[in-house]
């Protein structure tokens, strides 16, 4: 059965799976200046469907999947759901949406394979309609650069979570860019219910609405590099004592308990992470100081994004760094692609897409090929 295969074979078949899904976008022509009429664009329709296909599709492959080794967390979460006893009052921790909604499924005596379903469709599908929603009918490429970061499955497998806390927060920036703004504050704060790590990008979304200037934000985040180099460990232990990121597991994200991506959680200032996290930084600036791309929801984004980066800078020589640098990593592919996809004007759009898609997904290649996820 193919929701029956070994845990080891499902990460190389969906790396695969994208590597064709990103050469495929990477070759697709598209127009310099946005509604020339110089290549036909997908209809909404046809992208609609397309979007909603692979979402089923990896929602239903990814959320039936067999418990195993290769799916990190996913045990923890199996042995929490057994221990729900029915006859016992419900008991909701620091993220008690999560814990609720693990009850509801236990309580109701159903197996937990359709609590991990339910999730993973929150993950993907959240994901998905939150590209749909900023790109429309671009919606593709954009799509394919999400799901082709290396980061993508393993918040889909075992940080899942973390994963479906900022898949929801995702949605909720998605609606307050069109504007439906009751439904993007519940599902803020939902986010923070989920993983209470996500008040971190709420209270940066708060920060960047009211306050835009791009220039100050980055100099924020090169300050914080810069202070991080004389004083990590100063900001590794207010941050522990304070409790911004206490989820139940605070002292797993910030001191060397325990073992997360093995072969990539280590201790020491993280130069690889930072050289990964600048580069929606780089294009943000050179979108927005240097080509005036004055789009006002591209620089809440993008400012969003820094902050949160820059919060990671201070304590990135903690040993789950990188679950603290996911709190902006998973807006990653929204801010690289979306200059790209939706300024007006792009000289040489096509080969500027396929050189951001290419790259992107033969950086996830090369970690695989290295052991380090």
């Amino acid at each position: 059965m193919f929701f029956d295969l070994p845990s080891s074979v499902y990460f190389p078949l969906y790396l695969h799976l994208i590597v064709l899904f990103s050469i495929y976008e990477a070759s697709r022509p598209r127009a310099d200046v946005l509604g020339s009429g110089q290549y036909v664009q997908p209809s909404d329709r046809y992208v609609w469907f397309f979007l909603v296909l692979w979402a089923v599709s990896l929602t239903l492959w990814l959320g039936l999947r067999p418990p195993g080794k290769h799916f990190g967390d996913m045990g923890t979460y199996i042995k929490a759901f057994e221990r729900i006893n029915p006859l016992y009052p419900m008991e909701l921790a620091s993220d008690p949406l999560f814990d609720y909604l693990m009850n509801i499924f236990a309580r109701a005596g159903m197996e937990v394979k359709w609590f991990f379903l339910t999730v993973e469709a929150v993950y993907i599908g959240g994901t998905t309609f939150a590209v749909y929603r900023f790109f429309r009918h671009d919606s593709m490429p954009a799509l394919a650069f999400v799901l082709g970061a290396f980061s993508f499955f393993t918040y889909g497998v075992n940080g899942i979570r973390h994963g479906m806390a900022c898949s929801v927060f995702f949605l909720g920036f998605a609606f307050l860019r069109d504007r439906l703004y009751p439904l993007a504050v519940v599902l803020c704060i939902a986010s923070y219910y989920i993983h209470a790590s996500l008040a971190l990008p709420v209270a940066a979304l708060l920060t960047a609405f009211c306050y835009r200037n791009t220039k100050t934000y980055m100099a924020l985040w090169v300050t914080c590099i810069l202070v991080s180099l004389v004083a990590a460990d100063y900001f590794q232990t207010f941050f522990e004592h304070l409790g911004l990121l206490d989820t139940g597991r605070r002292e797993g994200y910030l001191t060397n308990e325990g073992v997360d991506m093995e072969g990539f959680s280590r201790q020491g200032f993280r130069w690889d992470f930072l050289l990964y996290s600048c580069v929606p930084i780089l294009v943000g600036f050179y979108y927005v100081a240097r080509e005036k791309f004055n789009d006002n929801w591209y620089k809440l984004m993008l400012n969003t994004y820094i902050l949160c980066n820059s919060f990671w800078a201070l304590v990135n020589s903690s040993w789950l760094s990188n679950r603290i640098a996911f709190l902006s990593w998973f807006m990653y592919g929204f801010v690289v692609m979306y200059p790209l996809l939706l300024k007006e004007v792009v000289p040489n759009r096509q080969q500027k897409v396929a050189i951001a898609l290419m790259s992107n997904v033969a950086f996830t290649y090369l970690l695989w090929l290295l052991g380090r996820i």
